[in-house]
């Protein structure tokens, strides 16, 4: 080769790429639990009833009566009007209490004990052996 001459050298180059893949490296389990645990919790409740009673009076009053409290609870009338024309006595019944006596026989199996001895003697005179 004479140095006038030229050589062409190919030039060669490397290009590199990423590639990425995914792999499993471990394996991971999640695993959720509940837990029941016992708590004490307190709370101030307040209860409040009311009873009602009926209290009869049977009165007659000249005038309507007022609502009235008293440290027991309220006391509420009731009132009715009536009719009075007369007022006399009516006597719509009579009760009787009366008293009865019953003789019967009555019949019931018992068990009764009994003895009975039973003796017996020979009426042969014994001798008397010497």
């Amino acid at each position: 080769m004479s140095l006038n001459e030229q050589t062409v050298l190919p030039v060669m180059e490397e290009r590199l790429t990423l590639h990425t893949e995914k792999r499993n490296l471990h394996q991971v389990r999640i695993e959720e639990r509940t837990h029941e645990v016992p708590e004490v919790l307190t709370a101030t409740l307040r209860e409040q009833a009311v009873a009602v009673d009926r209290l009869p009076l049977g009165q007659y009053v000249d005038h309507m009566p007022s609502m009235r409290e008293t440290p027991e609870g309220w006391y509420i009338p009731v009132v009715e009007e009536h009719l009075v024309i007369t007022k006399r006595l009516y006597l719509k019944e009579e009760v009787l209490v009366r008293h009865i006596i019953t003789d019967r026989v009555v019949e019931q199996t018992a068990t009764r004990r009994v003895q009975e001895v039973h003796v017996e003697i020979d009426p042969t005179p014994q001798r008397n052996t010497p």
